[in-house]
Formats: C-alpha cells, structure tokens, sequence
C-alpha cells in the first residue's frame, strides 16, 4: 500500500473516523463532466476516489454502473484516457486515487507498461473486479515493483481457508463485499454481514473497506467500530447521471458532504 493510503487509514483510525471512498466512472456522463464530479466528491470530503474504468461486459455491476459504463465507451473513452484522466486529478489532490477495472483493459495493454503508466500517473492502487486472488500473481508483483498495490476481494461466501489466504498477500487494503450480488445501492446490508465483518477483522490488521450497497449516512454509521473504510458507488453514480448539470454537481458534493460527516462521526453514533 503507498504511503498515501496508509497515512489516510492512519490518520482515520487515530481519530475513530473510515475513510470514504467514492467511486465514479470516468467518462460519465462525459470525460469533463466526470472530472467536474470527481471534484465535488472531493469538496465534499471524499479520502479515496475510485475511478472506474469504462468495460463492455462488467459482470459485478447493477444497472446503475453498467449504464454509466456503455455510456462511458459511447463516449469513447478508454484505459489510455483514464490513466490521462487519473495523472490530471493527482496533479491537484493528495487524496487516494484507485484505478478499478476489469482484467481484459489491464492484460490487453500489457502488465508491465501498465504499471508503468499506473505509477506514473499517480495511482496508490488498482482493483481487477474479475481477476482472482489465485491468478493475480503477475499483476500483483509488477504493480508491486512500482510501489502500487493490487486490491483483493473477500465476500459472505469466501471459504474461510481462502480467505486466511488472500489475507496473508501483503497488498493495500481488503475491499469487503457486504452482500451477494452485484454492485447497486440497497435498504439494509443484511442480517449477517456484521458477524462475517467482525470474524475478518479478527483475522487482520490491515484495512477493510466496505462496499457493494452501501448507500446512505446511516450504512457508514453502521460500519464504525467494525470497519475501516466504506465504499460507495451506485448511489453516487446515479447522482452523476442527474440531467441538470448544475444541480448534479451540488446535490454530488452535498451527498458526499452528508457521507463523509457520518465517517467522521467516531463511532459515537
């Protein structure tokens, strides 16, 4: 994990605070539409950006995303725009900056360029939505070598001795899924999942992040004391997909404002 990220886990959990992830695609609605939204989500505290890379086929994703991604790729924007896009908005931020995307983009441009470019346009890490822990040794390893860390998934359904393996990669923080299914903003995050959080938790020290249907102030609240991160996407994304330019941008930040006052809350909730 780059210096950057583990001063910003540092620093939240010093204060009893997660840090807030946002996640947009770039290139929706619009390439600088998109780096209008990145900027409100910023003004309105957002530690962590996770900037999505437009695919064809993103099998993880609700509609919400998979929308924002065809209209993405109708705009023509590429893996080349996006690492363009990422070295612009590290030009102007501290914050942490995450490239997620799908395997096919990251292998068709080569691993090794790729981590190349990765590094040189300011990323602390990547997410490969579709590339397992079992077979991520290459990518990992050349990321690894530019000072970039390759993200992991652990879900309900991992196997409890996959999930001791995946943890023992030395390699950026965990992204926890909080459910079954695909990305998309939901009521609750399910009777279970705090019991599945605090047995991962038991089992490492390094930052869990938590995404997939977390969607409001009250599913941050809910996290603190169990988690270090929440990551959210769907719901910001739909924000981003609001006709009204004007009022996208202000109801964006004002929605990441309200996030990030319930991720600074401390636990006291």
């Amino acid at each position: 994990m780059t210096a950057r990220l583990e001063r910003i886990y540092r620093r939240t959990r010093e204060h009893g605070d997660l840090a807030l992830n946002i996640f947009l695609t770039i290139g929706y609605p619009s390439l600088e539409e998109s780096w209008e939204l990145a900027r409100a989500a910023l003004a309105g505290g957002a530690d962590v950006l996770e900037l999505g890379v437009p695919f064809s086929d993103p099998i993880a994703e609700g509609p919400t995303i998979q929308h924002s991604s065809q209209v993405a790729l109708e705009n023509g924007v590429n893996l080349g725009d996006c690492l363009e896009f990422t070295a612009r908005l590290r030009a102007e931020t501290d914050a942490g900056l995450v490239l997620m995307g799908y395997a096919n983009p990251y292998l068709a441009y080569g691993i090794k360029p790729l981590a190349g470019a990765i590094a040189d346009a300011g990323i602390d890490a990547v997410i490969a939505v579709d590339l397992p822990a079992e077979e991520s040794g290459p990518l990992s390893r050349t990321l690894g070598e530019r000072g970039v860390s390759l993200v992991q998934f652990l879900a309900p359904t991992t196997d409890p001795e996959r999930a001791v393996r995946v943890l023992a990669e030395e390699s950026g923080f965990i992204y926890v899924v909080s459910l079954t299914g695909v990305t998309g903003a939901r009521q609750n995050m399910g009777v279970e999942f705090a019991t599945f959080l605090r047995r991962t938790r038991s089992l490492t020290d390094r930052p869990l992040a938590v995404g997939f249907g977390i969607s409001s102030p009250e599913h941050v609240l809910g996290l603190h004391g169990m988690a270090d991160g929440a990551i959210v996407g769907s719901a910001f994304v739909k924000i981003c997909g609001l006709a009204d330019r004007p009022k996208r941008l202000a109801r964006a930040e004002e929605f990441v404002t309200q996030l990030s006052g319930a991720a600074r809350r401390g636990g006291d909730s």
